[in-house]
C-alpha cells in the first residue's frame, strides 16, 4: 500500500471512522493496488468488529492475489477458530496438509481444534505428529503433555512433564511451566492419598515400609521430587504418632 493510504486508514481508525477506513481499502483494492495487502487490512478490520464472514471472505481474496498465502492461511484458520467455525477451520487445516502433509502450523491448528472439541484421541494424533517432527521442539512436548494431562493420561503426563524440567536446552520458561505443573498434580495425589493412609490400615502398613513402592502399587505417580518427599512422610508420621502417645500419657 502506498503511504498516503496508510496514512488516511490509519487516521480513519484513531478517529473512530472505520467504515471511511474500509472503503478506502475496498477502493484501493479495486483499482488493483496492492490489492493483497489491502484486503489483508480490510480483514483485520472487520476482525476488530467481530464481523467474521466479512474478514474470511477479503483474506480469501488477499490469499487469490499472493503467491506467498501460508501467512494469509494462518490467519484465515485463527479467524474461523475465533468466530466458532470449527468444521471450517478443521476443512482448511486438512486442504492445507493435503499440499505440505508436515506443515506444522495446520498440524497445530488441528490439535487445538479437536482439543478445543473435547475430541481428545484425534487431538493426541496431531500433537505426537509435531513431536515426530520436532522432537527437540520443548514446546510441542509441553502441550502434548497438558492434553494428556487433560485425558486424564497422568502417568504419561509427570513423565513427559518431568523429562522437560531436566531438559538442559528447553527454555527456562517451558521448565517453569513444566514444575508447576508437576507440583500441581502432586498436590492432588496428595490430597488423594493422605485420606487413604488414614482409612486403609493395610495400605498404611505397606506405605510406612516403602512409600514409593506402595503408592505406585495403587496407581498414583508423583514426580521425581514428590517420592523424594514421600520418603521422608513415613518417619514424619511415626514421630506423630510417639507425640500422641505421650500427650495422651498426660490425660
Amino acid at each position: 500500500m502506498k503511504a498516503a493510504l496508510v496514512q488516511q486508514v490509519e487516521k480513519c481508525i484513531r478517529q473512530g471512522k472505520m467504515r471511511r477506513a474500509i472503503r478506502l481499502l475496498r477502493q484501493a483494492a479495486d483499482a488493483g493496488e496492492t490489492p493483497s495487502l489491502c484486503y489483508r487490512k480490510l480483514a483485520e478490520l472487520y476482525r476488530m468488529q467481530r464481523q467474521y464472514q466479512r474478514a474470511i471472505w477479503a483474506l480469501r481474496q488477499a490469499m487469490r492475489h499472493t503467491t506467498d498465502r501460508d501467512p494469509l492461511r494462518t490467519l484465515l484458520i485463527e479467524v474461523m477458530m475465533e468466530s466458532g467455525n470449527w468444521d471450517g477451520a478443521v476443512q482448511e487445516c486438512r486442504r492445507w496438509l493435503r499440499e505440505s502433509p508436515d506443515h506444522p502450523v495446520p498440524l497445530e491448528h488441528l490439535m487445538d481444534a479437536y482439543w478445543r472439541r473435547m475430541e481428545f484421541q484425534q487431538a493426541l494424533e496431531f500433537a505426537n505428529r509435531l513431536v515426530q517432527l520436532q522432537p527437540s521442539s520443548p514446546h510441542y512436548r509441553l502441550r502434548r503433555a497438558r492434553l494428556l494431562d487433560d485425558m486424564g493420561r497422568r502417568a504419561q503426563a509427570v513423565e513427559e512433564y518431568q523429562r522437560l524440567v531436566t531438559d538442559m536446552d528447553a527454555p527456562i520458561e517451558v521448565v517453569f511451566l513444566a514444575q508447576i505443573e508437576l507440583e500441581r498434580l502432586d498436590q492432588q495425589q496428595l490430597e488423594v492419598l493422605m485420606p487413604l493412609l488414614m482409612e486403609d490400615p493395610a495400605f498404611r502398613l505397606e506405605f510406612m515400609r516403602d512409600p514409593v513402592k506402595a503408592v505406585r502399587q495403587r496407581g498414583f505417580c508423583f514426580s521425581a521430587a514428590g517420592e523424594e518427599m514421600l520418603a521422608y512422610l513415613p518417619e514424619e508420621m511415626r514421630q506423630m504418632g510417639d507425640q500422641a502417645k505421650r500427650y495422651g500419657s498426660y490425660s
